[in-house]
């Protein structure tokens, strides 16, 4: 149950130097499957943590509203919870993140690809936006991993290709928000990476985050449950599939990484068994079991909210940055990846190859 005190304050967020402490509101209208609905409360030093959804609601001047909802109340699918934005992706505010010139947070590629997979590469960019100019970080370390996954877009896009696979991925970099991250997560917004210290995110506001989950995470989003409610209700067999790189050193993992590839998955391990077996033909190649990152319900988003929570097959690739790093390696890994995709779900359900 949420804890909470009246307060007689009034006005928008408490500016908080810690994203999951804010003051809330929780707006009349919020209806619950039982047919009831919240009045205007004040919560207190309300942590996100609990909460399993947080629909951002329409900045005016610098009020913010957000409306949460905790799977205490409710499963998180029965919500309905009004909301303010604008419904389209990529919509802009005058004093917003994002100016009217920068580019869309999605990338989409073949939109009408023939495949059951549906690619899709969370951290495959690394603009930022103007309004934050660099984050306080070099132009050195935002070309290292810590800003993006390292060769994961060429290989998704050479996946899409030799699939006719969609794809869609992210335009800006991990620092600004992290799309494979759920929003309450402390590393949604990531202060310390690898020895790099992020002061663009230090003290973070929660009206500086809600733009950035506003502008960026949540059109991302939008656009992968569009696009995979279409399919299931087209009856379109649907397989999720993501393309992250890891560093071969981390000093925050200070670990020996051998593997060349490592396949992600949580509750459902069936395509990575399928793949593991076609994958040990090849004698050169290292793979690992959830290496060198576990897959979890609580820091990951796009395998538990698009596969797993659906019942839909999914996996996470994470390929060491060292062998994609150039676009000749990562058409050779889009191939590689592309045959033993088809030959390992044909042995799970060969029915829709």
């Amino acid at each position: 149950m949420i804890e909470h005190r009246r307060s007689e304050r009034s006005g928008g967020f408490e500016q908080n130097s810690r994203y999951g402490d804010a003051l809330v509101y929780l707006k009349t209208g919020c209806t619950l499957s039982s047919g009831s609905s919240l009045e205007w409360k004040r919560l207190n030093r309300v942590n996100v943590k609990y909460f399993s959804v947080c629909v951002i609601l329409s900045p005016h001047g610098k009020n913010f509203s957000v409306c949460l909802a905790s799977e205490d109340l409710m499963p998180r699918r029965q919500l309905q919870a009004p909301i303010d934005l604008e419904d389209v992706p990529g919509y802009r505010w005058k004093d917003g993140l994002l100016g009217p010139d920068e580019p869309d947070p999605v990338g989409h590629v073949r939109p009408t690809g023939s495949s059951p997979f549906l690619v899709l590469c969370d951290h495959a960019g690394r603009l930022i936006p103007k309004s934050l100019g660099s984050l306080g970080v070099s132009p050195a370390d935002l070309a290292r991993h810590i800003a993006y996954d390292i060769g994961a877009l060429g290989v998704s896009e050479r996946l899409s290709e030799r699939l006719d696979a969609e794809l869609i991925y992210q335009r800006y970099s991990r620092l600004v928000v992290d799309c494979n991250r759920p929003p309450h997560n402390p590393t949604a917004f990531v202060t310390l990476s690898d020895g790099t210290k992020i002061a663009g995110n230090l003290d973070l506001t929660v009206p500086a985050a809600a733009m950035r989950l506003s502008e960026i995470f949540h059109p991302y989003q939008a656009r992968i449950e569009h696009v995979v409610r279409t399919r299931l209700a087209a009856k379109r067999p649907t397989v999720i599939l993501t393309v992250h790189s890891f560093t071969p050193w981390h000093t925050d993992y200070p670990t020996p990484r051998p593997w060349h590839l490592g396949l992600l998955f949580n509750k459902d391990r069936r395509l990575a068994d399928a793949l593991a077996e076609e994958l040990k033909m090849t004698d050169d190649l290292v793979v690992g079991f959830n290496q060198p990152y576990a897959l979890e319900d609580e820091s990951d988003y796009a395998v538990p909210v698009y596969a797993e929570h659906r019942g839909l097959l999914g996996i996470e690739f994470e390929i060491r940055q060292d062998v994609i790093t150039e676009p000749a390696d990562q058409i050779r890994w889009g191939d590689r990846l592309a045959g033993a995709l088809t030959a390992a779900l044909r042995r799970i359900t060969p029915e829709i190859i």
